[in-house]
């Protein structure tokens, strides 16, 4: 998938659900474990070198999935490429937990949203706050479902919003 970088960076710094230094390796043969930073935003998981402000990676939790390793470790692998699998090392055990309950989270919650998406995209132009579409309905605006500072799904709504 194609990002537009100053988009990535610019979704970097948002107000993340999760934010942690984590020992990270990834999936190549022969990566050692390194401290990161690693950011939770929205369904994207950014990691940074730990004294820089632009992540130098980031993995779309879309179609993953996320695996206790042990105790202290999960691991991130995509469907499509099962055998490329990234490792993150916690500190105790309850961050490893907190940290997976919030990836499966994310990847769920987006899930859901894409879907709703595809459903809305099949309704009619229907006013959301009036379905029964009275007189004040006749001119409807797009406007959207905010996620965090994120638009994720166009709704139909009245113009004159005051009733």
């Amino acid at each position: 998938m194609r990002f537009n970088e100053k988009e990535m960076v610019s979704l970097s710094r948002q107000p993340s659900e999760m934010a942690a230094e984590l020992g990270m390796r990834g999936p190549k043969k022969g990566d050692v474990v390194k401290r990161r930073l690693v950011k939770l935003v929205v369904n994207f998981l950014f990691y940074f070198r730990i004294d820089e402000e632009e992540p130098i990676g980031a993995l779309l939790l879309e179609q993953c999935r996320v695996e206790k390793e042990d105790k202290q470790t999960f691991s991130i692998a995509f469907l499509d490429e099962a055998e490329r699998k990234y490792v993150f090392e916690c500190d105790s055990e309850d961050q490893c937990k907190e940290w997976i309950d919030a990836i499966i989270k994310a990847r769920t919650l987006w899930s859901n949203t894409v879907y709703l998406m595809k459903l809305a995209s099949k309704s009619a132009m229907v006013c959301r706050l009036c379905p029964e579409n009275p007189p004040h309905c006749r001119l409807l605006l797009r406007c959207s479902v905010w996620f965090g500072d994120f638009c994720v799904l166009g709704s139909n709504y009245c113009r004159d919003r005051s009733f």
